[in-house]
């Protein structure tokens, strides 16, 4: 199973990298590496699930096979693969999922690893939540439309999955990796809101984001390879 794990590693580094270096003229194809490279980390998820039966860590590695799995299916409302009245709302219910999944899996690890105060998880939460509300407030919220409830809705409970990636990542080093993935997941849908609420534009805007928002299901995926050791 390790040897499928690393595969699958650098299957998603090579189709992540190669769309990344097409990005800027052939959009269709940097699209469909992009998404493929997603399916290869739902691929990873679900292969920890079965590399980690019968042992605590399955607790971790089970919803955030789940939430990967519901990331996955955003990313095809979010790129119109998937036929939708309002896709853009899909495509947030999807991620919404993917986060109260990955919520989850980080609660479920404080007493995998037997941390036994709560206070820097709720901190670090609290002070993520913070964040989040002001990037709503200057973002979907300064907006005035339609979409901004939905949005804070999605915005809090993003800024929760990094807020509790830093929790545990103050509790115990190693899990930095977690922390960052968190952090990087708040910087593409920051990314993505500008260009929804604010107008933002770049020719390479949808490379920024996926720069951040790949290697941040990455890090989350591959967050037991850390705990492993």
């Amino acid at each position: 199973m390790t040897w499928v794990l690393i595969a699958l590693w650098v299957l998603w580094a090579l189709l992540l990298g190669s769309s990344l270096v097409a990005g800027g003229s052939e959009g269709g194809r940097a699209r469909g590496r992009r998404l493929a490279s997603s399916l290869t980390l739902v691929g990873a998820g679900w292969a920890w699930v079965a590399a980690t039966a019968g042992q605590a860590w399955t607790a971790y590695a089970l919803p955030v096979a789940v939430g990967m799995s519901c990331g996955f299916v955003g990313d095809l409302f979010m790129a119109r693969v998937l036929p939708a009245r309002q896709a853009t709302l899909a495509g947030m219910a999807a991620f919404a999922l993917n986060h109260v999944a990955y919520w989850v899996a980080f609660l479920l690890l404080v007493p995998v690893l037997g941390l036994g105060r709560w206070v820097l998880p709720a901190f670090a939460l609290l002070v993520w939540l913070a964040v989040g509300a002001y990037v709503w407030r200057i973002t979907a919220g300064a907006s005035g439309g339609p979409m901004r409830w939905p949005a804070l809705v999605y915005t809090l409970l993003l800024a929760g999955t990094a807020g509790l990636g830093l929790g545990l990542a103050l509790s115990v080093r190693a899990l930095a990796p977690l922390a960052l993935g968190g952090a990087l997941f708040f910087v593409s849908d920051g990314l993505i809101a500008g260009r929804l609420f604010r107008g933002l534009h770049h020719p390479y805007l949808n490379d920024f984001i996926w720069l951040a928002y790949g290697p941040a299901q990455m890090l989350i995926v591959y967050g037991l390879t850390i705990l492993l050791r």
